[in-house]
């Protein structure tokens, strides 16, 4: 994935710091950057 992209940019990285920041623990923040990380 292109860290430039439009894609990157306007739609997946919203996400994932929206469920990061959402998550209340470590473990959880840890989580949702590992499941992040898979489709990449």
């Amino acid at each position: 994935m292109v860290f430039s992209s439009m894609t990157f940019l306007l739609l997946f990285l919203p996400i994932v710091l929206l469920l990061y920041f959402l998550a209340r623990d470590l473990r959880g923040k840890n989580a949702v950057l590992v499941a992040a990380s898979l489709p990449s």
